[in-house]
């Protein structure tokens, strides 16, 4: 019978972070944090002891952390055994192309929401379920939930409209600035 490894437990902080632990899973991001701390070609041998982690196991979550051009290696034959060492390191450029696509994908989500948005002028909310109905909705049910047979209280969504445009351009700007700044390099 296989042995089960434990789970193990990382608690991402950064927006960065939390995108490594959702794709490519928790360990891989504590191999990228063991990177960003060499600050330089680092073998996996190395990592591996530093993070108590099989060298077989290192090498994978390296080959997914590439997968995704958040590190690149570099390949050096030893002249005296003619074996190949493999010297890992954080793909700077490479993440900063990965990051402006996730801020590209993340804007276009947040301009199908605010067209969403915009099309529906309010919802008529459950204050005690918080379920929401469209004003036709609301109006097929006398105002009342169908579940809780409580009143519906209009909720305007102006509000979230505003909130949503403020984010597109904050974002639309960060872009602007930094495909100069790539440009520019």
């Amino acid at each position: 019978m296989r042995r089960q490894r434990p789970k193990i437990e990382v608690n991402p902080t950064t927006p960065l972070e939390k995108y490594i632990a959702s794709a490519v899973g928790p360990e891989a991001l504590l191999v990228f944090k063991a990177l960003q701390e060499e600050d330089g070609d680092v073998t996996e041998d190395v990592l591996a002891e530093k993070l108590n982690f099989s060298k077989n196991m290192t090498r994978r979550l390296l080959y997914r952390l590439q997968d995704i051009n958040f590190v690149v290696y570099k390949r050096v034959r030893n002249k005296d055994t003619g074996w190949y060492y493999y010297y890992w390191r954080i793909n700077r450029d490479g993440l900063t192309l990965v990051l402006l696509e996730l801020k590209k994908e993340i804007l276009d989500k947040l301009k199908e929401k605010l067209s969403a948005v915009s099309l529906e002028q309010g919802t008529y909310r459950c204050p005690s379920c918080n379920r929401e109905y469209s004003f036709d909705e609301a109006f097929d049910r006398e105002f009342r939930c169908p579940s809780c047979n409580v009143e519906l209280i209009y909720h305007d969504k102006s509000r979230h409209k505003l909130i949503l445009e403020k984010y597109i351009a904050k974002l639309e700007e960060e872009l602007i600035n930094e495909k100069k700044k790539l440009q520019s390099s």
